[in-house]
């Protein structure tokens, strides 16, 4: 990379950094301190995903950014993973990945494998939706399902 590419890509990732601070709302001293509070570990998955997966960076380059060793962001890197595998684990980590990725220039869908749409619903026991799916098979009067 030559030194303007290197400036560029330090620029956008100080700005995805600021922009995942302010989207938790917490300060970006407090990003890059020891602190763990909630708001400032999803922010810090957030920014681990974003530069390591769209952007590229390795994990030290990571690392060294956000002032935490290599194996801290593999982990928050998987983290991540988890919420874009299946957002329900964390929605407003997922969103925020998908909503500072697209500010960036990424395409909007960065789920895989979930659904478009996330309802109260999905979030109820597997016991309490099979009870609801047979009340309405049994109010429909069907016996049977085609598989």
């Amino acid at each position: 990379m030559s030194g303007i590419e290197e400036v560029i890509a330090q620029i956008k990732a100080e700005q995805i950094v600021k922009d995942a601070a302010d989207y938790f709302g917490v300060s970006i001293e407090n990003l890059l301190s020891p602190k763990r509070h909630r708001p400032l570990v999803d922010a810090r998955c957030v920014i681990t995903y974003i530069l390591y997966t769209l952007e590229g960076y390795t994990y030290q380059e990571v690392g060294d950014l956000l002032h935490r060793c290599h194996a801290t962001i593999i982990y928050q890197q998987r983290v991540a993973e988890a919420w874009m595998r299946n957002p329900r684990f964390n929605q407003r980590g997922a969103k925020a990945i998908e909503t500072i990725a697209t500010k960036h220039g990424y395409y909007e869908n960065l789920f895989t494998d979930a659904p478009s749409d996330y309802s109260p619903r999905d979030r109820l026991p597997i016991e309490t939706r099979k009870k609801i799916a047979w009340s309405l098979v049994s109010s429909l009067n069907l016996t049977t399902f085609a598989v």
